[in-house]
């Protein structure tokens, strides 16, 4: 195991080399993945100068003491670390899994580190992971390089560093919602560590589908979120929606009405939709904003004459982007895989978000 240990950090030699440069450092990496590097059991970060060691034994095989030799190893090797973490993942212990301090005291645990220029609060204590995710690097920087200017929805943020990314990146406005509120008072925490400004309206703790249509009794979340974002992107919205649905419209303020128009879902009743397209005419609609996943959805905007129906521009402002979603006309189609990750969904509804902004404005 320590030999693994050993040659992991040697082939790390030239992206360890600014640390070793200067005594507190405050650079984060992963140094060692013994999936990937032939030992099995642990995952080693280092986060400024503190190691922390993700054991992955079982509970009873976690106590045999590698984990303190790995530390001890390490921090022979890498003279500027000053305090060692394992995390048990497979213990029955919370206090466990969250960490230990095995090497070193615990208030010199890091508590923040610097990525890009820009400063993220970590809590390495606070939970079974590290509270922050080094593998969305690329991602954090993407966001970073093109929120300039945008409106951005971080939806499921845990500790929000993607939202930190984009307000670094000078995006016009970020909402970051997670349904824990210890996790957005980290990201809190790394904007006061930028010198950013803290508007507490933008950050919403609840669960995101939930607090968005105000079920679950999450009504005032929903609506934080509702109107930062989507009601921010037009002047006036009206929302077409069916009669099972339109109670609903009472907890989204900034939606001045709603048109119910019950239509059929498996047949094509070409008067009702002339109907529903008059009603539409006589509002005179500048810009339709079709979203749900069939073709019929746009008919009627596409009757009433509204001139600018965003769907399929949508679509090709997000591949812009690397994102490729389906277009059905003026429709726009999410079909994500129901084995899609956090991060990815983050993403794809992210620059969705981001290219409905910048087409409809």
């Amino acid at each position: 195991m320590q030999s693994s240990l050993l040659g992991a950090i040697e082939r790390r030699s030239a992206l360890l080399s600014p640390l070793l440069a200067t005594p507190k450092p405050k650079q984060a990496l992963r140094i060692y993945d013994g999936y990937r590097e032939g030992g099995g059991r642990f995952v080693a970060d280092v986060f400024g100068t503190t190691l922390v060691l993700f054991d992955h034994a079982s509970e009873e095989e976690a106590k045999d003491g590698a984990a303190l030799a790995l530390g001890k190893e390490a921090m022979e090797r890498l003279p500027f670390i000053d305090t060692v973490i394992t995390k048990e993942k497979s213990s029955r212990d919370p206090e466990r899994r969250r960490g230990t301090v095995v090497l070193g005291e615990a208030k010199d645990v890091c508590r923040s580190i610097v990525e890009d220029g820009v400063r993220y609060a970590v809590r390495l204590l606070a939970h079974h992971d590290s509270t922050f995710y080094l593998d969305t690097r690329g991602l954090r920087r993407f966001v970073r390089e093109r929120a300039e200017g945008k409106t951005v929805l971080n939806a499921f943020a845990y500790t929000g560093s993607l939202g930190i990314a984009a307000t670094a990146g000078r995006a016009r406005r970020v909402v970051q919602t997670d349904k824990n509120r210890e996790f957005l008072t980290i990201a809190k925490d790394s904007c006061s560590l930028n010198g950013f400004p803290i508007d507490k309206a933008s950050f919403v703790a609840a669960d995101f589908f939930g607090s968005w249509w105000g079920w679950s009794g999450t009504a005032p979340a929903g609506q934080a979120v509702h109107t930062n974002v989507w009601a921010g992107a037009f002047n006036t919205l009206v929302l077409l929606t069916s009669s099972l649905c339109a109670p609903i419209l009472d907890y989204l303020p900034g939606v001045r009405k709603g048109i119910v128009a019950d239509l059929p879902r498996r047949s094509l009743p070409i008067a009702r939709y002339r109907d529903l397209a008059s009603r539409l005419k006589a509002e005179q609609y500048g810009t339709a904003l079709v979203m749900p996943r069939t073709w019929k959805s746009a008919l009627a905007p596409f009757l009433a004459g509204i001139p600018e129906r965003t769907g399929f521009a949508v679509c090709q402002e997000a591949r812009r982007h690397g994102v490729w979603v389906r277009p059905l006309g003026d429709v726009v189609v999410l079909m994500p895989p129901l084995a899609i990750g956090d991060d990815d969904l983050a993403q794809l509804t992210g620059v969705v978000s981001d290219a409905i902004r910048t087409v409809v404005q």
